[in-house]
């Protein structure tokens, strides 16, 4: 099947960071929604008068691919992509170092067992630390010590445990006052 430009360019999501901001959007929250809501796009177009640095490394982290183009006076390009999101998680332990992020159900999850302890619960506590995420997120990890729960009571965040086998626990984390 041949798809045509005009068909290709019907699955792109179109935004301005300016216009976003303006109309009081959160450019990651818009971002994420077109890659991965409902009826997701192929990927997103975004503009800006600036390069937005922080929206583009929170994006990269979460696995997204990005190319940048420079426009000279009329700013900056970005194509997204939604790149390493996968549907299910890896379960190899010990290569990697980062998390494993995806969507299921429109719902972030974080995949930390690919990481040695303690650093699995450092990524963790990193990532609720400097995102704006203010919803739920999901955690995976292979166990869970003591002292974690309160540290992120501590730092606003309530938890559940939504399932517990060998080796793959799951936490519900939610922005108290969420």
């Amino acid at each position: 099947m041949t798809v045509s430009l005009e068909q290709h360019r019907e699955n792109i999501c179109e935004f301005s960071v300016e216009s976003l901001l303006a109309e009081s959007r959160i450019p990651l929250d818009e971002v994420i929604d077109a890659l991965f809501g409902e009826s997701p796009y192929s990927s997103v177009l975004l503009s800006s008068a600036f390069d937005p640095l922080p929206l583009r490394q929170k994006l990269t982290e979460l696995g997204c691919d990005i190319v940048r183009i420079d426009t000279g006076q009329h700013g900056w390009l970005f194509s997204i992509k939604p790149g390493r999101f996968k549907d299910n998680a890896s379960e190899e332990k010990g290569s990697g170092g980062k998390p494993d992020f995806y969507f299921t159900d429109g719902l972030l999850h974080m995949d930390v067992r690919k990481i040695d302890h303690p650093d699995d619960f450092l990524a963790i506590l990193r990532f609720i630390d400097s995102s704006e995420l203010d919803d739920t997120l999901c955690i995976i990890l292979s166990s869970l010590p003591d002292r974690f729960l309160p540290l992120l009571k501590e730092r606003g965040w309530s938890c559940e445990i939504i399932s517990a086998v060998e080796e793959q626990i799951v936490l519900a984390l939610e922005k108290s006052g969420s």
